[in-house]
């Protein structure tokens, strides 16, 4: 068996991130019946993902935690190559994106008014 690394073996942000190709197919074409029946369902049901995996830092931030930034790793205080953090940066840009590709859609196809407003 070979070696398992952190960096490349686990994302937790790999649905949300993928889910930003619908978004760019309904961005170039402007087809609100592929957003409505296709893409929102799925972009809505990472945003849930996203929404049970934040957690409060305590400084009142939501963060991910465990988090992994895929093919980056980083010297932990103590000298040692780590892949495990909170709140990499990948995660914290690709839930950002979500959440507002989420709003939009909300707001185009006129729905779900109050689960946006959450």
């Amino acid at each position: 068996m070979g070696q398992g690394n952190s960096v490349w073996a686990l994302w937790q942000m790999g649905g949300a991130w993928l889910s930003q190709h619908l978004w760019e197919h309904y961005a170039f074409s402007g087809d609100e019946a592929f957003l409505r029946e296709r893409a929102y369902p799925l972009l809505r049901g990472a945003a849930e993902f996203c929404l049970d995996w934040l957690i409060d830092d305590g400084h009142g931030h939501l963060i991910t935690a465990p988090s992994t930034s895929p093919e980056n790793s980083f010297l932990a205080p103590d000298g040692q190559i780590v892949g495990v953090s909170e709140a990499s940066t990948m995660d914290m840009a690709v839930i950002h994106d979500l959440f507002s590709h989420c709003i939009s859609a909300t707001e185009i196809l006129g729905i779900d008014s109050e689960w946006r407003e959450t």
